[in-house]
């Protein structure tokens, strides 16, 4: 499966609930366009407030703000409710399906493969995926308004500030784009450590009574500190990583907000922009660089899901068993004969260690 199908994979969750998101983008614009008015009634309340002296319009545009700011939460109290139940409906989805794939795979798989480890390769994959429906994916969607708005905003208060925000966006994009590959390649090692842990320690704890019997306690304390340590140390590589992105983005931020304010204090002593105006321009700053940031960290995002997504449908597309008239499955002599087998060794391994060397000693001596 190839990283486009994957992402149409992750795209169909999410057709049910068309309505749904579409209430959620709506609250998402609402919230976006009264944001907007914020820095307009910071830049009043600066200029015409404090400096000019107005207290009657300096309250009114304070509390102006404030009921701006209360609907806003409302609205994103209204959103984020709908986006909880919308994961919480796609992880009982994809939780139904692999359940149901289990009940219906052919019995070879489970030879291969331990209980432990299949329940902890769904987990992961299942907890992955489910996170499309994260409140960042859908912040991703809307930003484009807000971004247009905050450019507009930019414009009106001035332009060659403006040009200079603007040129911040390809040098975002390029370190964007290096994490995102970093973190796709950890990820895809962190999965693999994963499973390989997984697979031994349900191997180890089925086999709990050979390991006392032949007194290897100590082996299987030194192969868990290896396997976990190199699970770990794939898990503090990821959670480093999310850490440099983040501060990556903060200076960069904080570059930007630096210049704006040299750049903007030039023009308030110039009489070209007032100071409320140098304020408000930050605050649009921020719609335009925060968008930035969202739009190109959905590949950062998606470098941790696609990995997840491509290993469930390949799980999903494993063969079942086949079902005779009355429904029941049918598997061929030669699978069933293995489980019968499969089902008396693990009860004399289990019981019966001793037999188990007994017989290996006479098969070497024949």
């Amino acid at each position: 499966m190839g990283n486009k199908e994957a992402v149409k994979k992750l795209l169909g969750m999410l057709k049910g609930y068309r309505k749904i998101i579409a209430l959620i983008i709506a609250c998402l614009l609402i919230s976006t366009g009264l944001n907007m008015c914020i820095p307009l009634l910071s830049r009043g309340i600066m200029d015409y407030g404090f400096i000019g002296g107005d207290k009657e319009l300096l309250i009114k545009q304070v509390i102006g703000s404030l009921l701006i700011y209360m609907m806003i939460a409302v609205i994103d109290i209204i959103k984020e409710k709908k986006r909880v139940d919308i994961s919480a409906n796609i992880q009982y989805s994809l939780s139904e399906q692999s359940f149901q794939r289990l009940m219906r795979i052919k019995a070879n798989y489970f030879s291969s493969k331990n209980y432990a480890e299949i329940l902890n390769n769904i987990n992961i994959d299942i907890g992955n995926m489910t996170s499309v429906a994260d409140e960042g994916v859908f912040f991703v969607v809307t930003q484009a308004f807000s971004m247009v708005g905050g450019i507009i905003g930019l414009f009106i208060l001035d332009y060659r500030m403006t040009l200079m925000v603007l040129l911040f966006i390809p040098v975002k994009a390029v370190i964007m784009k290096h994490f995102a590959k970093k973190r796709k390649r950890i990820m895809d090692e962190f999965i693999t450590e994963s499973e390989k842990y997984a697979g031994w320690f349900g191997d180890t704890v089925g086999g709990v009574r050979e390991v006392k019997l032949f007194g290897i306690q100590e082996n299987k304390r030194a192969e868990f500190a290896d396997r976990q340590l190199s699970v770990i140390n794939k898990q503090k590589k990821m959670n480093m990583l999310a850490q440099w992105n983040g501060i990556t983005d903060n200076i960069i931020v904080h570059l930007l907000t630096s210049l704006i304010y040299i750049i903007g204090a030039n023009l308030v002593f110039d009489m070209q922009l007032s100071v409320g105006s140098v304020f408000a321009f930050i605050t649009y700053s921020a719609y335009v660089t925060g968008p930035i940031s969202a739009i190109l960290n959905i590949g950062y995002l998606l470098s941790g899901i696609i990995p997840s997504t491509k290993r469930y449908y390949e799980f999903m597309a494993l063969e079942e068993e086949k079902e005779n008239e009355e429904g029941m499955t049918e598997p061929s002599s030669v699978i069933w004969n293995y489980r019968i087998f499969l089902f008396h060794m693990k009860r004399i391994k289990r019981y019966c260690p001793i037999l188990i060397l007994l017989f290996q000693r006479e098969v070497k001596r024949c």
